[in-house]
């Protein structure tokens, strides 16, 4: 019985991600509860949001600048496949800078909320839901 009900309930931090992406934190932070219920580290969690966060403000920078280079931009981006770039692309269309440094200093606060030893669900829900 609890396999078909937690069948539906599988999630990875990229689907998480995108999730913040879309400015739909309430799904993003059920994910991450199911993530944490299934015992994956909050600190595991925590980093590939900002690895891919950090992917998003990067190539976001380099096309507000101008920069068409798409091997130039994953390189500096620290994306090994240079064709994610279109992809990353598509994802970011119509979102500022602004958008994902704010969203790297709600990460930031998490992190630090985790530090200090305040419950993963807790630091989570605390920092995602505040604007």
């Amino acid at each position: 019985t609890v396999n078909e009900l937690i069948a539906e309930k599988t999630s990875n931090a990229f689907q998480i991600g995108d999730y913040l992406l879309e400015d739909k934190r309430g799904e993003a932070i059920s994910n991450i509860e199911v993530l944490l219920n299934a015992g994956e580290p909050p600190l595991r969690i925590l980093a590939s949001l900002t690895t891919q966060t950090r992917g998003w403000l990067w190539v976001s920078l380099l096309e507000s600048e101008g920069q068409k280079d798409v091997g130039f931009i994953a390189k500096t981006a620290g994306i090994a496949n240079p064709k994610r770039i279109y992809v990353i692309r598509k994802q970011i269309a119509g979102k500022s800078s602004n958008f994902f440094v704010n969203l790297l200093s709600h990460l930031l606060e998490i992190e630090a909320a985790l530090k200090k030893g305040i419950s993963p669900a807790d630091a989570f829900k605390d920092n995602l839901l505040t604007q």
